[in-house]
């Protein structure tokens, strides 16, 4: 316990009212929790959402899911320049410019389900 509180991996992001975002910086991974619609670390959510992100390899995957159960969809944007898709479950529609990827989640009927998309950045 005390090497790891000598040198943490996870670090707060943000912790607010309306967002709470962690990130661990040796996995590269992202989490975090809207309650409202916002922006932190390069996402803006325009509902309550809850969203995993992993960056490796050039390769960033994301997790989408509504923890409300009671949405129909959730528009995200992120702050990834040069992407692509890769790979992405139905529930997700993804749009790339030079600059974003707006993605338009289908969380009606899902039920807090999570769906998936993994993006490469050139």
């Amino acid at each position: 316990m005390k090497q790891y509180a000598a040198a943490p991996s996870i670090e707060i992001v943000e912790n607010s009212k309306t967002i709470h975002a962690v990130r661990d910086t040796k996995d590269n991974i992202t989490a975090i929790n809207f309650f409202e619609d916002g922006k932190t670390a390069g996402v803006q959510s325009s509902k309550p959402l809850s969203l995993l992100m992993k960056q490796t390899d050039g390769k960033t995957t994301i997790a989408l899911s509504d923890p409300l159960f009671t949405q129909d969809t959730i528009k995200v944007v992120l702050d990834l320049p040069n992407a692509k898709v890769v790979t992405k479950d139905d529930r997700i529609q993804a749009s790339c410019t030079k600059d974003q990827v707006t993605l338009t989640f289908n969380a009606k009927e899902f039920y807090g389900g999570s769906a998936e998309i993994t993006l490469q950045q050139a």
